[in-house]
């Protein structure tokens, strides 16, 4: 748990109880309509404007209060600023009917939301799920673009289709409605990959973006029609989103959650979401389904590419970290038997006369004896420290290798220097392994003998 969380939470739990008692109010007056002098005024604007401040300052503190995570609390913060700008333009409701036509600046305001917001939920997955791969934002990624095209797409034969607008209008009046299904889709990955073992931050940043996405996209259907008023649950649903988001902020960081979709279910999931994405795209050439669709249909399929060259990338270092790892022996770091066959099939081949290779072979006389008396961790300490002394004084030359429990041995290209300048060498530094790891134990070198 964080305890930094916790100590510094007053405030923030304050700020959240005012607006959770202020959303509740709002909500209860837009369903029961009341009708009283003042009332109107009070709760489509100044209401709004109040709650929207309490949560925008409940989401600041947290990168202000507590230093963990701050970059991406940081992210989160700049996100509701640009939310509460946006939002307060909409509630005051001026010229709604006029904002689907002409360039909308306040939409403008609202795009660094989903922007902000994107890096957040990034940098959050990569601190809090075990075993981070970049594997998993870009999975996630192709999914939340896929379901984004979907609906975009929707909207575009529904709702939307025959308006006259321009392409930049719609594309900025769908952009907040399309980047809240992004958020809602790309936070669900997360609880799928924890197995649906999700913690109260998650769970609370589906919730808040799940209602950021119902009350952008009523918003937008009803100023298609014309008749959007401020003040209603409409609102209700914007503050409450952002209560909920506001809310996940401040929640303990546990520890890491543990990816359990992998293999198949995990390769299937991305698989299914980039034949959404394609599927967008071909339906694109026969029917209208809107530039939004297309271009995040498109993203998902760079995705897909990029994920791709990473997995690429990915295969092949694991193949070359398997590769070494069955090439060197795991206790004195040299290389092991496989490798020497290898590295001698090779050096047979251009080996001569004027360039020729020597085979030295070493072993340790008495080292069981050694075993029995001391244990076999002092004797695992001995081979260490005989192995390393071996390998730096073999590195200019060739190579060292441990090809049994006590037996080494070099392969060197002599050139100038004399096979048994060479031999000499790898003796001097046995001898001087064996001198200081019997250095305690002075009769021990009674007992072993490098030679």
């Amino acid at each position: 748990m964080d305890t930094e969380v916790f100590k510094n939470a007053k405030p923030a739990s304050v700020l959240l109880g005012a607006a959770l008692v202020g959303v509740a109010a709002h909500a209860a007056y837009a369903i029961l309509n009341v009708q009283a002098a003042g009332f109107d005024t009070l709760f489509s604007s100044w209401a709004f404007y109040g709650l929207s401040l309490l949560v925008l300052g409940a989401a600041v503190a947290r990168p202000g209060l507590v230093h963990a995570e701050r970059r991406a609390w940081t992210a989160a913060a700049v996100a509701f600023a640009a939310w509460f700008m946006g939002s307060i333009f909409y509630a005051s409701g001026g010229n709604a009917e006029k904002d689907l036509y002409v360039f909308p600046l306040a939409d403008a305001l609202l795009l660094p939301f989903g922007i902000a917001a994107t890096l957040s939920v990034a940098m959050l997955v990569r601190s809090r799920v075990a075993t981070f791969q970049p594997t998993l934002l870009l999975d996630g990624l192709i999914i939340s673009m896929a379901a984004a095209a979907v609906v975009g797409a929707l909207m575009d034969t529904t709702f939307l289709h025959g308006i006259e607008a321009s392409t930049t209008v719609i594309s900025l009046k769908v952009a907040y409605p399309l980047g809240s299904v992004i958020l809602l889709s790309f936070s669900i990955w997360v609880l799928a990959l924890s197995g649906w073992r999700p913690n109260r931050t998650w769970i609370a940043a589906v919730g808040g973006f799940a209602l950021t996405g119902i009350a952008s996209t009523a918003f937008l259907l009803q100023t298609v029609k014309g008749d959007y008023t401020p003040g209603t649950f409409l609102d209700s649903l914007w503050l409450g989103g952002g209560l909920m988001l506001a809310y996940a902020a401040w929640q303990p960081h546990e520890e890491p959650t543990p990816v359990r979709l992998e293999g198949e279910s995990r390769m299937t999931a991305t698989s299914l979401g980039a034949a959404v994405a394609l599927s967008v795209l071909v339906l694109g050439q026969f029917l209208p389904v809107g530039f939004a669709a297309v271009a995040l249909a498109a993203v998902a399929m760079v995705a897909l590419i990029a994920r791709a060259a990473v997995s690429f990338k990915e295969s092949l270092q694991m193949f070359a970290d398997a590769r070494l790892e069955a090439q060197t022996d795991s206790l004195t770091a040299l290389g092991n038997r496989r490798k020497l066959m290898m590295d001698l099939r090779r050096e047979l081949q251009v080996a001569s006369v004027q360039s020729p290779r020597v085979l030295v072979l070493f072993d340790l006389d008495g080292f069981k004896r050694y075993n029995d008396t001391y244990g076999h961790p002092a004797g695992d300490v001995l081979l260490a420290r005989l192995g390393g002394n071996l390998g730096r004084a073999i590195k200019p030359y060739g190579e060292a290798y441990r090809i049994g429990g006590d037996e080494f041995c070099v392969l060197v290209m002599t050139g100038a220097s004399s096979a048994k300048t060479i031999i000499a060498l790898a003796a001097s530094a046995g001898l001087g392994a064996l001198a200081v790891g019997l250095l305690a134990r002075r009769p021990a070198a009674e007992l072993v003998r490098w030679e």
